[in-house]
């Protein structure tokens, strides 16, 4: 076990080493790396989320696609999914995830979702040999031509696909939106049974409008990890918010809930291998606002009085982790 821990944890690490890498040769600015590698980063937290549930066994391709495209339903963004309910390999998974999201990704910037018209429509169907195609369709966006440069993003829809499933993908700048085209073999199902119903999905303009931010805050900060404090600290400097603390155990947090003010707490699940459950409840009791950050699968590890509590998942995604935090206060 702690063999195969060790091979997935490197191969993981091999992975995001080569994601900084491509990532830097094919950003304009540091700016739109730092921005381009945490989303990829992202991208393959969900995917490895989706993999832990299922003990790495298969993720079903609806909530694969659900996953990765949160942040734009969340945007009131436009989209019809489609397909029979299938469960791809962890491989395939992983893959497909990160096709998904370098396309979403480029939608928002140049297609479909960068305009409040556009709609993004995606179908799978299983194959006569047990394989599946999926087609990825844009419109309602600008016009389309042809890019004069293929960048990285292109590059890992196409080549990733095929080097890791052993399938296709295939990219059509049509002058009325993006198609891309996906063929995956059989190998890559984990579940291809051709009697699968059908699921529609679809997302139209419905969700709330996005929560604003507020200078000011003050935010408390119960986390032991060093590198991820001063990764906070420079974004909560971005939000004008101030970090309190930290706290990196439990026993600090709760002195720091009876000397200090704050109005929100982001509150680390694991706490030098103590649970935290003690400095939410004392948050719950005094009525504080409170945000779970976790690594973990946390549905399955609260105590029943915490059960409903709101939670963000590690590695953050900026965006997200602002507006978990503004909700919390809102709805005080």
């Amino acid at each position: 076990m702690m063999a195969e821990l060790d091979h997935r944890v490197k191969n993981t690490l091999a992975n995001i080493e080569a994601l900084v890498i491509q990532t830097s040769v094919s950003a304009d600015s540091l700016s739109t790396f730092v921005t381009g590698l945490a989303a990829r980063i992202q991208s393959m937290a969900k995917a490895h989320s989706l993999l832990s549930q299922s003990r790495w066994e298969g993720v079903a391709i609806n909530s694969l696609l659900m996953e990765e495209l949160d942040p734009y339903v969340r945007k009131n963004a436009s989209f019809e999914i489609v397909g029979p309910d299938l469960v791809l390999t962890s491989k395939s998974a992983l893959a497909l995830s990160l096709a998904i999201h370098e396309l979403a990704t480029n939608a928002a910037k140049y297609g479909a979702l960068s305009s409040p018209n556009g709609r993004v429509v995606i179908h799978w169907a299983l194959t006569e040999h047990g394989g599946l195609d999926l087609s990825w369709t844009e419109s309602g966006g600008p016009a389309v031509s042809t890019p004069t440069h293929r960048g990285f993003g292109s590059t890992l829809i196409e080549r990733a696909l095929a080097m890791e499933t052993d399938g296709q993908a295939t990219l059509r700048y049509l002058p009325g939106g993006v198609v891309c085209d996906v063929a995956l073999p059989a190998a890559s199902l984990a579940d291809s049974d051709s009697t699968a119903a059908p699921a529609t999905i679809a997302f139209s303009n419905t969700q709330e409008e996005p929560i604003g931010s507020s200078d000011g805050i003050r935010v408390l900060v119960v986390e032991d990890s060093f590198m991820i404090v001063s990764m906070l600290e420079l974004v909560f400097d971005s939000f004008g918010w101030t970090m309190v603390g930290p706290a990196a155990r439990v026993h600090t947090a709760l002195a720091l809930i009876n000397s200090e003010t704050f109005d929100a707490v982001l509150l680390d699940v694991n706490l030098d291998g103590e649970m935290s459950w003690a400095v939410a409840a004392a948050l719950q009791t005094r009525g504080i606002p409170f945000v779970f950050s976790t690594g973990y699968e946390i549905s399955k590890l609260l105590p029943e009085s915490l059960k409903g509590s709101k939670f963000i998942k590690k590695p953050y995604n900026v965006t997200e982790l602002e507006n978990v935090i503004l909700d919390a206060i809102k709805h005080r």
